[in-house]
């Protein structure tokens, strides 16, 4: 019980450090670009890779939601 409690808090405190030290980060990595195409650059790749990730998150959802089809023979209440 008590190794049960120490390592709740200890996931605990790294969700807490974990989000501060990425944002951090991008900002130490964006103020660190001294050239205007470095940073119109990895702004597309960045951008680039979000729309490519949702779309096959989207792509993904919508093929199994055709051949699992979800609630299909359950009446609603």
């Amino acid at each position: 019980a008590g190794l049960k409690v120490i390592g709740t808090v200890f996931i605990k405190l790294i969700k807490m450090v974990v989000a501060p030290l990425i944002f951090f980060a991008l900002i130490a990595g964006i103020t660190s670009l001294t050239n205007e195409h470095h940073f119109k650059g990895i702004a597309f790749k960045g951008t680039t890779a979000y729309m490519l990730t949702a779309i096959m998150a989207v792509s993904m959802g919508l093929a199994i939601g055709v051949i699992f089809e979800p609630g299909v023979g359950v009446s609603p209440p």
